[in-house]
């Protein structure tokens, strides 16, 4: 692996050579795959406790320590680069940087105003019931925005327009960009209950609300998140400064504490989870007192059928993944809407939202079809799968 590199190419062409050599046994796995390791997934390795005995276990902590070390790096330069400008320089003159060749445009009054309303605070913006104050809402209305939310679009902020009247269970198109989509459970109490089913977030996140109810510890972040929320703007909506560790059980791993940042979610959303690995270990995801279990031993909508012992490991040439939701345990007045065994949630990639109607409360979810394509895990990055 060379310095600087990132593990997930340096495991898919370590299980590459795994397939050419045969089977040289669990430990000579380990002791090749480590020395391997450039110098730092080395040094985050030492600093971890226990020891592997598994070369599962090995290659998913690696992975995990180099995608968190990879978004720090990102954002940490993300943050370099919007340094303020210098006392006393000329803010008209353009940046005397002979190695870039990106051509100076100078910004109009207009948009500066408009800028500068955006790096106020959150709530500096916002009424006692959470509305845009009355300068805010005149500028936003003048720059063709919502004059609701801080969104671009109120309608596709709380998707309103989306939402099923009935116990329903849809696709909700959260980017105009990205064509995120979260599955929004609908509630007689219109409490809406979200899960984000094809985001590239290396964080997960949960709602507050949630993380209060299951009396879940709470820890400050050593340094905030920027969020950004549903539109392409540069400027967050809002900075995550909490996280909690909720208990996950995988089929082929002991059980883990999963780290996930608590986000004050508008609307009422009391569930987000947003992480690479949860779209290719082909989940079933069982809700039982805050604890979620993956259990790979279902077979696909091609008749494949995925071992636990190598659930994450196995590169899967099929139509589609199947996941399964089963046995939900949400508050009562909720009701989770049951699909046919055979019936598509998210269609191919062009499709933005499609609605299912409740056809019963009996039966949970019984098979959700993911995703389609050729998958080689683990993943680089889950949107280059829909490009």
């Amino acid at each position: 692996m060379k310095e600087g590199g990132h593990v997930s190419l340096y495991i898919s062409d370590f299980r590459s050579l795994m397939s050419r050599i045969g089977d040289w046994g669990e430990r000579a796995y380990i002791y090749v795959y480590r020395r391997g390791l450039a110098s730092r997934p080395l040094d985050q390795l030492a600093s971890y406790p226990g020891n592997f005995d598994a070369l599962q276990e090995l290659m998913y902590i690696t992975l995990e320590l180099d995608t968190r070390y990879h978004e720090r790096h990102k954002e940490k330069v993300s943050h370099l680069g919007k340094k303020p400008p210098v006392a006393g320089s000329n803010p008209s003159r353009p940046p005397q940087n002979s190695s870039s060749k990106r051509p100076y445009h100078k910004k109009n009054k207009k948009g500066k105003q408009f800028q500068a309303s955006r790096d106020k605070p959150h709530s500096a913006l916002l009424n006692m019931d959470n509305e845009l104050i009355g300068s805010e809402k005149e500028m936003r209305i003048k720059e063709g925005l919502s004059g609701k939310s801080l969104s671009g679009n109120n309608d596709v902020f709380n998707g309103s327009h989306l939402l099923p009247s009935r116990d329903q269970l849809c696709t909700l198109n959260t980017s105009v960009k990205k064509s995120s989509k979260s599955l929004i459970f609908s509630s007689i109490s219109d409490i809406f209950y979200s899960i984000l089913i094809d985001s590239s977030a290396t964080n997960s996140s949960i709602a507050k609300n949630l993380v209060l109810k299951y009396s879940l510890t709470i820890s400050e972040l050593p340094e905030k998140i920027p969020l950004l929320i549903l539109d392409s703007n540069e400027s967050p909506a809002l900075f995550i400064t909490h996280h909690t560790e909720w208990a996950v059980d995988l089929p082929s791993f002991p059980s883990v504490e999963w780290d996930i940042c608590i986000i004050n979610s508008p609307k009422g959303e009391d569930l987000i989870l947003g992480y690479d690995f949860l779209y290719h270990s082909n989940p079933i995801i069982y809700w039982k007192n805050g604890l979620i279990t993956y259990d790979s031993s279902h077979k696909d909508s091609s008749g494949i059928k995925s071992s636990s012992s190598n659930a994450l490991a196995t590169a899967v040439n099929s139509f589609s993944l199947v996941g399964e939701l089963k046995t939900p345990s949400l508050p009562s007045s909720v009701h989770i809407p049951s699909i046919m065994p055979s019936q598509s949630l998210l269609e191919p990639r062009d499709e933005v939202s499609k609605e299912i109607n409740d056809v019963g409360e009996d039966v949970a979810i019984s098979s959700l079809h993911f995703f389609h394509g050729d998958m080689n895990l683990p993943p680089l990055s889950f949107h280059a799968f829909l490009e």
